[in-house]
This record gives structure tokens, sequence and C-alpha cells, in this order.
């Protein structure tokens, strides 16, 4: 593949696995966009695949200001906004004052998925350290 099909591929590898825990529809949709089918992933597209990264960053314990923008993102790009609602592990909205709680499904969300690719020491990690 060219050289950004392989940086987009490498870039969802990293980040898909994470994203599974928090929404597995987007999980599943991005998967097969990024990498089952980066052959044909479709650039247009692109702005809609931030747009659901966004939606999960509550999830994935992070903030637009750490992400920041790429300089390429410019025109009718999504504007990041840290959610204070959020979906989270199948939950409906959660607020930030519920995320603590909802984290521990997460965690063991995480814990699973880490015991099906037997990786039981970074399971044993998670339980006794958070996610």
């Amino acid at each position: 593949g060219t050289e950004s099909t392989d940086s987009m591929i490498l870039f969802a590898l990293v980040t898909l696995p994470q994203l599974m825990v928090c929404d597995e529809d987007a999980f599943a949709d991005l998967y097969e966009s990024t990498i089952t089918e980066s052959s044909s992933f479709d650039s247009s597209l692109l702005s809609d695949t931030v747009t659901t990264l966004q939606k999960n960053y509550a999830c994935l314990d992070i903030s637009c200001a750490q992400v920041g923008t790429a300089s390429f993102m410019v025109g009718d790009w999504p504007v990041c906004q840290d959610l204070t609602e959020f979906s989270i592990a199948g939950y409906g909205e959660v607020s930030s004052q519920t995320m603590d709680v909802a984290k521990v499904d997460i965690d063991i969300r995480t814990i699973g998925m880490l015991l099906e690719i037997e990786a039981y020491d970074a399971a044993a990690n998670v339980y006794k350290y958070g996610g």
C-alpha cells in the first residue's frame, strides 16, 4: 500500500482496540473502513471518522486539547468539543459526574478483551490499577 494508507492502518491498529471497549459499533465501522477495506478508503469520509473518534474521547480518557488539531484539518473539519455527557460501555448518556462508576464497566470489558487474547499480565494490571 501507499505510505499514507500504511500510516492509517498503523494508527487504526493502535487506536481501535481501546475504542472497542467504549463503542463496539464505532469500532466495527472504523475497523471495516480503515483496515478491512483500507484499499478503497473514501477520504471524503475522513471528517466522519474524526467525529466518531472525538465522540469517544471522554471514554478513552483524553481531551480535545491533548489530541490537538492536525495541520490539514481546515475548512469543514469537525470542531472538537469535550463532552459533558456521552455514551459509554453500552450505557445511554453518562454525565461526567458518573464517569468513575462507568469506568469500572470499561475496566471489566477491557479485562475480558485482554483475557480473550491471552494477555494475562495486562489484564492483571488493569485489575490492579484500572484502565
